[in-house]
């Protein structure tokens, strides 16, 4: 269970590591309201992808058994939707589905309730994050066997830890170099950790394509 919870940290900290719309939206209220304003937007991003974990957790079991007499159809399917989010992660700019609510908020000047609601509504518009998730957990191995009860509880709370953990950094670091930090580099950085993904993800297919041809794995 000990190693199960800190691989559920990694995987909390793994998941909001990709610089999407969540991730501009809390660096904007960092330049503009503060480090408070940008944490309590965090927590709302936190939440909903709490909620995602105990999705994809539960979810993990019942394909458990498909995953481990199937693996060339996963390693083929875990490939495709890998090079198709490091695709999206490269070409994508994450900041414009952010601009409008950067824009309601221009004239505030505290964190409020309101910048957790919105991270929050931003979040559950964002369903894919669960299988980056479900991905995460089954990639580390998470509960591979531990029965799908409330004994996962402290599994999701280290989930909800890391991603808190990362946010806080995320929070002081903008705060600290708000000179330096823009949207421009993130969206680069952001493109780079695109293309790596991507790259990992041809990995995966070509490994699952070989699978279904002779039978024999690449990795």
């Amino acid at each position: 269970m000990v190693t199960d919870i800190l691989k559920a940290i990694l995987v909390g900290i793994c998941a909001v590591i990709p610089v999407g719309p969540i991730a501009i939206f809390v660096l904007s209220k960092c330049l503009n309201k503060g480090r408070r304003a940008g944490m309590v937007t965090a927590l709302g991003s936190v939440t909903v992808d709490t909620v995602f974990s105990i999705v994809a957790i539960f979810a993990l079991a019942l394909f458990q058994n498909f995953m481990e007499n199937n693996h060339e159809w996963v390693s083929f399917g875990g490939g495709v939707i890998l090079l198709v989010v490091g695709a999206v992660m490269a070409f994508r700019n994450p900041y414009r589905r952010s601009d409008k609510a950067v824009e309601r908020e221009k004239d505030k000047e505290k964190a409020s309730p309101a910048d957790y609601f919105q991270a929050l509504g931003m979040g559950l518009s964002n369903i894919g994050a669960i299988l980056v998730i479900f991905g995460l957990f089954a990639f580390f191995g998470i509960c591979d066997d531990s029965p799908r009860d409330w004994s996962v509880a402290p599994i999701i709370i280290a989930f909800a830890c890391g991603e808190t953990l990362y946010w806080l950094l995320f929070t002081f670091v903008a705060s600290r170099f708000h000179g330096k930090l823009s949207v421009d580099k993130m969206v680069w950085g952001n493109r780079f950790m695109g293309i790596v993904l991507a790259i990992i993800g041809l990995a995966f297919l070509a490994d699952g394509i070989f699978r279904l041809a002779s039978g024999n794995g690449l990795f």
